[in-house]
């Protein structure tokens, strides 16, 4: 609309919405990779080779079933991002998403009686607990993570620099140009 009403000349340029294949990876309805992740940490507590299984049969229903940019190809799922395909391998996926070094660092942490340490991991910090609801696990904390950044972008007020015409070749001005200014 600027660009009409300046009566500048451009072309559109389409892109890819990415929003479709950020809803497959951690929508809540339909579940997406992440939720579905989740769910089976909480809700799995037998061997890791159990726990993918369960893990494969139910991320296979990611994104409602049937997604165009979703794809399960035997030990692996397949995410079909604006960039080409990016598969995932599932064996180990849910043991590697409790991250329990991750809690068990947070632990001993907050023990530290070294007062820097305190003020960084003092407190509640490790999110654990027994409480199978307060475990942070690994795509929690990358959703927590995109949401804070995602706030922080928002707030701010994006600047643009139009470039009217890239390449043209610009002459330095001598000193004999700059005094006629």
């Amino acid at each position: 609309e600027e660009y009409a009403k300046e009566g500048i000349q451009w072309k559109p340029i389409p892109y890819f919405d990415n929003k479709i294949v950020c809803d497959l990876i951690e929508a809540k309805n339909p579940p997406g990779v992440f939720h579905v992740l989740d769910d089976v940490c909480r809700s799995v507590h037998a061997e890791a080779e159990g726990a993918d299984r369960t893990f494969m049969q139910r991320v296979g229903m990611a994104g409602g079933g049937s997604h165009k940019h979703f794809d399960v190809r035997g030990p692996r799922f397949v995410v079909k991002h604006y960039a080409g395909d990016v598969a995932y391998t599932i064996a180990g996926m849910v043991e590697r998403n409790k991250d329990t070094m991750a809690k068990d660092l947070m632990d001993v942490t907050t023990l530290s009686t070294n007062g820097m340490m305190q003020t960084l991991f003092g407190g509640d910090a490790a999110g654990g607990g027994d409480d199978k609801k307060k475990q942070t696990t690994a795509t929690t904390r990358i959703r927590t993570q995109a949401n804070v950044l995602y706030k922080t972008l928002a707030a701010c007020q994006p600047h643009y620099v139009r470039c009217i015409a890239a390449g043209t070749p610009v002459a330095l001005l001598d000193d004999d140009d700059a005094a006629d200014d």
